[in-house]
């Protein structure tokens, strides 16, 4: 009548260490769980990151790009041909040749470009040098036991200005 019930001939030390042995299970389940949907947290957030880095551009040519890209997934030459909706191979088109439109018109203009680059740099240049010469002119003397010495703080940023091509240079003291 109760062939599915048998005594538990188990001692306490043997039940309380399969006890001990089940709950380490759980709590090892219970961490891989953890552990599973923080590495699925990460996975969505790098999915949503490629997915918003798709759709920003700093330029017309990226935009373009990534338009194509974007364009493409979308283009179903099935439902093309039996719909007649060509939107999206007609835009992937239409895109394609604006970028090579633009190659071209860039190569045109890449001289000028390149004059407007060299005359900007010219002018950060100068507008660097100002500042080091009028910081030079405001530098004021620094007094020492009653008696006026070169202010090497002021003298040193002068110097930076001046020598360093790179603004980082400033920051490595």
């Amino acid at each position: 009548m109760f062939s599915n019930y048998s005594k538990d001939e188990r001692t306490d030390r043997e039940r309380y260490l399969e006890d001990e042995l089940e709950r380490e299970r759980d709590a090892a389940r219970e961490r891989e769980r953890i552990e599973d949907e923080r590495r699925e947290q990460r996975q969505r957030e790098r999915e949503e990151m490629r997915a918003y880095e798709a759709r920003q551009a700093d330029t017309w040519p990226e935009a373009l790009r990534k338009d194509l890209n974007l364009l493409r997934r979308e283009i179903d030459p099935e439902y093309e041909a039996s719909d007649g909706d060509w939107f999206f191979t007609d835009a992937a088109a239409a895109t394609e040749r604006a970028l090579e439109i633009w190659d071209e018109h860039e190569k045109a203009h890449y001289a000028r470009i390149e004059e407007l680059h060299r005359l900007i740099e010219q002018e950060k240049e100068a507008i660097k040098q100002g500042v080091a010469s009028q910081l030079e002119k405001e530098t004021p003397l620094r007094t020492i036991k009653g008696e006026e010495k070169q202010n090497y703080g002021w003298n040193t940023i002068v110097q930076s200005l001046r020598d360093f091509d790179d603004p980082s240079e400033l920051l490595n003291w």
